[in-house]
């Protein structure tokens, strides 16, 4: 992949990054890492997946912090607003997601891209009906780049500016 193509988007491919979110982390909440790691996380669900090597993962950053907070306040008023909309987008979104998983620990990555795209696709739909800006220019030009190599790419957590993955197929 052309990596010159992303001006806008750190890529990642070793967890120097991660690193100094986590260190950053650390200073702004005053605590230590076994504290931060066995914080409760509300509605945090984590599973252990069996990921073929068949896939390559890309993590990109756009330097643009965003405000998970605010993000879900946005998102709650549209689901107060329009509860039909929001209950269908989200329950098309659990839906692929659940089929990203069984993929992910099946290894068929023509379905995970597909998925990944359906994914994003319905992502941005959500952003179109509330209004909520989800994939920043930047996230999409890191989702388009992705595409045109034949991978998948869609903004992580919350969306809205600071980050996204990009995946593909490993030759």
């Amino acid at each position: 992949m052309d990596c010159e193509n992303m001006p806008e988007i750190l890529l990642v491919e070793d967890s120097k990054l991660f690193g100094e979110a986590v260190k950053n982390k650390l200073e702004n909440e005053k605590t230590d890492i076994i504290n931060l790691l066995t914080k409760d996380w509300p509605e945090l669900v984590t599973k252990r997946l069996n990921i073929d090597k068949k896939f390559i993962f890309y993590a990109g950053f756009t330097q643009k912090t965003s405000d998970t907070k605010e993000m879900i306040k946005k998102v709650n008023k549209f689901k107060k607003k329009y509860p039909d909309k929001y209950n269908k987008i989200i329950d098309d979104i659990e839906t692929v997601v659940k089929d990203i998983e069984v993929v992910l620990n099946s290894g068929d990555s023509s379905d995970l891209i597909k998925l990944l795209k359906k994914n994003s696709i319905l992502l941005n739909r959500l952003a179109k009906e509330s209004r909520i800006e989800i994939e920043t220019t930047a996230l999409k030009k890191f989702r388009e780049i992705a595409e045109k190599h034949n991978g998948a790419g869609k903004p992580s957590g919350a969306g809205g500016g600071d980050s996204g993955i990009a995946v593909f197929k490993s030759k």
